[in-house]
């Protein structure tokens, strides 16, 4: 590793400057910047788009600004100075990141991200890993951050600016509702550019925090852009669309599911004239209802409250206009005091179960035979959550799941309740029986020597070759347990052993594995291997080929079948490559996986349903190591079959439609910036090229666990 550095401080010396950002207009096309750093905001402003929205500056390599901002180790002297060679990575880094944030100022959308590609992180991978030698070594998260939210911006920019082209478009050709479609779209999109550009403009203060970067500049032309935005987008909005005023009152204050309240209202626009005759949407409380003004614009509609808490006393009303109206929506509230109904849950489910089986339960919510519409029914099977289902306008629901391994074999108690505490609506459990067969299943063993330690790994399947996930597998040397491993979404496990001192050079150690079976309706199985030693320290014995023991590598013993002898020519081979090992990259970038990575599995499953909700999370938790983006898609997933299944919302969303009727509805009132922050995460694991960091992973994890209902 020292030598790495030593011949890149010797790169950097011979060169005798800093290696800058690319951007258009650059002599060479991809090449860097030397030891320029430019200022967007002083730029020359000629030639600036027809809309205001950005300033268009003089191409970089035109200016001669001397400014070094990001400053070069001058002295490096490739004595192998670690601590220069991350000042020296960082110049870089921060200079790219600037580069990027000219090319946006200048509507050069493409080169703003192709500043941020792969020279960017080749960079990053080299100042992650000499970071970790200098002392108080940190940055790479932040960079690391920067980068992702930094394209995140790029993205929602340009989508800003091809929407607004869109909507001039519109207005020109005299189609005022496809302007009207365009203007809500465009204020929806300049809040996404706003909180994605706060975000980014907190992963410069942590990369300046962190290293001796100044990140002023960027900062600043972020904010000018987005302000310039939200500015445009409350122009559009003003001369587009007519803002309006909702009253309300409410009949009596005192309301059940079994005594509704009364609620009536008027929607008029700002100044006062009636929003007449016309059919409107309302969201109220947790459901959406359709109403018809008259000719003053008064309405008035019945609400029987199901969701709403026992302490609520004022109900919160959203007038929701078409995306096609003139109008903007307006909110209102009314007193109410909620009075707490016990429903009667009916429950039915099949006779027979077995691990992977398709599991349908179905029933109907009622009070005195009401049918109770929009509340969630929890389903559990003896100690396991099968899922949760929403009642529809009948009062039924249908649950349709997999049976999961962690209910135990054997006559089991299906019951059903209102998954609501201390809400509208109640219920007591009812309950079914469901007779659960046992699974037989089979483990495979591989496992190699690596000096002193045995490497592990295998799969978990049924007999019938189905993946079982989320189990734990007991590893022992000669009869004694040494380490657990939890089984990934695609039965996939490893972990590494170190074999005891006491054992000899050269001497075979027996592995074996144990699945047991406990809490499941799985049978236990187990497997074996045999890993030989090397004969000493040097390897020398382990180059010798003829007995299919040499290098230490595995004469494995996998139920019960001798795989081939692997030759000398392999570890040859190996060893050259391990040879040419110099930096290694950053954790969950390697191409290397072992059988059934995460990587090639499904992440969520297709359901109507939240299946199993809580578990997802937790099956998130335990990819943030091995796949970040999967974590995220299953952490969003997870938190969107909960809330669908709850508050009837259409599956068939996108994601941002998704996060839009949440924020219309006001589900997340206080939580919105949490809902949009994980939504970003997850399209950039989900479509984004380069998926997601670690750091930002966890956080989606932990934010869609805050979010659920």
């Amino acid at each position: 590793m020292r030598a790495v550095f030593a011949c890149l401080l010797l790169i950097v010396g011979a060169s005798g400057a800093v290696a800058g950002a690319p951007v258009e207009g650059s002599a060479a096309a991809g090449s860097p910047v030397s030891g320029a750093s430019v200022d967007a905001a002083t730029a020359d402003q000629s030639a600036a788009p027809a809309d205001g929205l950005f300033q268009q500056g003089t191409p970089v390599d035109e200016r001669n600004n001397s400014t070094v901002r990001h400053e070069d180790p001058d002295a490096a002297d490739g004595q192998g100075d670690t601590e220069r060679v991350r000042s020296f990575l960082a110049s870089s880094l921060g200079q790219r990141l600037e580069g990027s944030v000219i090319n946006l100022s200048q509507g050069e959308y493409d080169r703003a991200r192709e500043v941020l590609g792969d020279d960017y992180d080749e960079d990053l991978d080299k100042f992650v890993d000499v970071a970790g030698e200098t002392e108080g070594g940190s940055g790479g998260d932040a960079f690391e951050s920067a980068a992702e939210r930094q394209r995140e911006y790029v993205n929602r920019t340009q989508s800003y600016r091809e929407t607004r082209s869109e909507y001039e478009d519109a207005v020109e050709a005299g189609n005022e509702t496809r302007a009207r479609e365009l203007a809500r779209e465009l204020a929806r999109t300049a809040d996404a550019v706003n909180r994605t550009g706060e975000n980014l403009t907190t992963s410069y203060d942590a990369i300046e925090n962190a290293t001796e970067a100044n990140m002023s500049r960027e900062e600043r032309t972020v904010r000018e852009i987005s302000a310039n935005i939200s500015a445009d987008a409350a122009e559009v909005t003003e001369s587009t669309l007519v803002s309006t005023r909702l009253s309300l009152s409410a009949d009596p204050e005192s309301a059940s599911f079994l005594d509704p309240l009364e609620l009536t209202g008027r929607l008029t626009t700002e100044n006062g004239s009636a929003v007449s005759n016309r059919s409107i949407a309302l969201s109220v409380g947790e459901r959406t209802v359709q109403v018809r003004t008259g000719e003053n614009g008064s309405f008035s509609t019945t609400y029987r409250p199901t969701t709403v808490p026992l302490d609520r006393d004022r109900l919160a009303v959203r007038y929701v206009p078409d995306d096609g109206s003139v109008f903007l929506p307006s909110n209102a509230t009314a007193p109410i005091a909620v009075r707490q109904v016990t429903a009667s849950v009916d429950v039915d489910g099949p006779e027979t179960a077995a691990f992977g089986d398709h599991v349908t339960v179905r029933g109907r919510v009622a009070a005195e035979d009401v049918p109770v519409p929009g509340v969630p029914v929890r389903v559990t099977l003896g100690d396991a959550v099968l899922g949760t289902a929403r009642t529809n306008d009948d009062g039924e629901y249908a649950l349709r799941t997999i049976l999961p391994a962690g209910v135990d074999a054997g006559n089991r108690t299906l019951s059903a309740t209102v998954a609501l505490a201390d809400r509208a609506v109640t219920s007591d459990a009812a309950s079914d029986t469901v007779r659960v067969a046992s699974t037989d299943t089979r483990l495979r063993l591989n496992a190699t020597a690596s000096g002193d330690a045995a490497e592990v790994s295998g799969q978990l399947t049924t007999v019938e070759g189905d993946a079982v996930a989320g189990r734990a597998i007991d590893v022992l040397l000669d009869g004694t347990v040494v380490a657990t491993a939890d089984t990934n979404a695609s039965g996939a496990f490893s972990t590494t052993v170190s074999v005891p001192d006491s054992t000899q050079r050269g001497a075979s150690v027996t592995v074996r594995a144990t699945f047991d079976g406990t809490g499941s309706n799985l049978d236990g199985t187990n497997a074996t291997a045999t890993v030989s030693l090397p004969e000493d320290d040097d390897g020398s014995e382990a180059a010798r080929t003829g007995d299919g023991a040499s290098g230490g590598l595995l004469q494995a013993i996998v139920d019960g079948e001798t795989p081939a002898v692997i030759g000398a020519a392999v570890l040859a081979i190996a060893a050259a490559a391990a040879a040419f090992v110099v930096i290694r990259g950053r954790d969950g970038d390697s191409e290397d996986s072992t059988e059934g990575s995460a990587a090639a599995t499904p992440i969520v499953p297709e359901t109507d349903t939240d299946s199993a909700a809580p578990s997802l999370v937790e099956r998130a938790g335990r990819h943030l190591e091995e796949n970040p983006s999967a974590a995220v898609e299953i952490a969003f997933g997870a938190l969107r079959t909960s809330v669908e299944s709850r508050f009837d919302l259409d599956p068939s969303l996108t994601h941002r439609e998704f996060a839009a009727a949440c924020r219309e509805r006001g589900l997340f009132d206080g939580r919105v910036d949490d809902l949009d922050a994980l939504t970003d995460s997850y399209e950039r694991a989900a479509f984004g090229p380069r998926g997601v960091s670690r750091s930002t992973a966890a956080d989606a994890v932990e934010r869609a666990q805050a979010l659920r209902p």
